[in-house]
């Protein structure tokens, strides 16, 4: 099963990376003082999966990841994953969100990757989309 990111459509059953950065105050990746915390939330703002670092692994420094397999019966909707650590004894938390969908639509490409599906962005003049309609013709 291909492991999707987090702005990508998601649906039950996917797997999707759920990651972060750690940074200091000048901006810089720096590790946690110990592994960080994940917590899911459901749409309905049930707790899916308590305060845990099981499973979280770190992918580089101040970079964590964790792999969240979506439950067969959803909900469909927006989720939360709240990360909590400690950098330099200072609490750092954060949540983000992922969206789970039942759709045939392409998702939004937040993640600056080119996805199956997306719209490649051409902009075709009324002249060459007759040429491109006319060489389709002729192949058929």
């Amino acid at each position: 099963m291909t492991i999707k990111a987090r702005g990508e459509v998601l649906d039950v059953t996917d797997q999707v990376a759920l990651t972060i950065q750690f940074k200091d105050q000048n901006g810089n990746l720096v590790d946690t003082d110990s592994y960080p915390q994940i917590s899911i939330t459901q749409p309905s703002g049930l707790v899916l999966l308590s305060p845990t670092s099981i499973g979280v692994s770190q992918l580089s420094t101040g970079k964590y990841e964790y792999i969240f397999t979506i439950p067969i019966n959803g909900p469909y909707g927006v989720f939360n994953d709240i990360w909590t650590g400690y950098v330099g004894g200072f609490l750092v938390q954060q949540t983000f969100q992922f969206v789970v969908l039942n759709t045939q639509t392409p998702g939004i490409n937040t993640d600056g990757y080119t996805h199956l599906g997306d719209n490649p962005g051409f902009d075709y003049s009324q002249c060459a989309t007759i040429n491109i309609n006319k060489l389709l013709k002729s192949l058929k």
